[in-house]
């Protein structure tokens, strides 16, 4: 048909390009983390800031243990090793080498430290601290297991004073305040530190 001379000239137009089934796809976005970070939950951000921080924590412990056996194996590599003498003997080869006796290695006694002995308590009561009714120093801050000697008042701990034996035997933190062991029939002395 294309080659009969007796039709008109026929040229073949192009056929119209057909349109795809699909619509096309668009075009691919970079990934981009901080975008992808903001579209989750906020459990899954949880997760991923601690696993980070987990990271990064084990991260810097490796490598602080890594400097750490590094300088150590520096150190050790930089101390100057002990040279030994060696001094030449010339050596008869017709005569034989004498043998060392083995000798007797003593047998070490172990030594006992010598027990420390308590001090002998000097004070009343044998008190560890030494307190006494000689002159010297007002007691205004006794210690925490003071009235495990002493035979304190009920009120003890409350008193604004200095330490006094009351009449009774009882002794009180009230000591140079006006009421000092009132109730306790006065003041018989003070107690006095060293």
């Amino acid at each position: 048909m294309y080659d009969d001379p007796t039709q008109p000239h026929f040229i073949p137009l192009p056929s119209p390009p057909f349109l795809p089934l699909t619509p096309p796809r668009p075009p691919r976005q970079p990934f981009a983390p901080w975008a992808w970070y903001r579209k989750q939950s906020k459990k899954v951000q949880g997760g991923i800031g601690c696993f980070t921080i987990f990271v990064v924590l084990m991260l810097c412990l490796s490598c602080a243990s890594a400097s750490a056996h590094m300088f150590s194996g520096n150190f050790l590599a930089s101390q100057p090793s002990p040279a030994v003498k060696t001094q030449d003997t010339p050596m008869n080869p017709f005569s034989p080498t004498p043998m060392p006796t083995p000798k007797p290695s003593p047998t070490p006694t172990p030594i006992q430290p010598p027990t420390p002995s308590p001090a002998p308590a000097t004070g009343v009561n044998r008190n560890p601290w030494g307190y006494d009714f000689n002159p010297g120093n007002v007691i205004t801050n006794p210690p925490a297991g003071f009235c495990g000697y002493f035979n304190c008042i009920s009120s003890f701990s409350s008193g604004k004073g200095y330490v006094v034996e009351c009449k009774d035997g009882q002794y009180s933190k009230s000591g140079g305040r006006s009421s000092a062991c009132s109730r306790d029939g006065g003041v018989s002395r003070t107690l006095y530190s060293h």
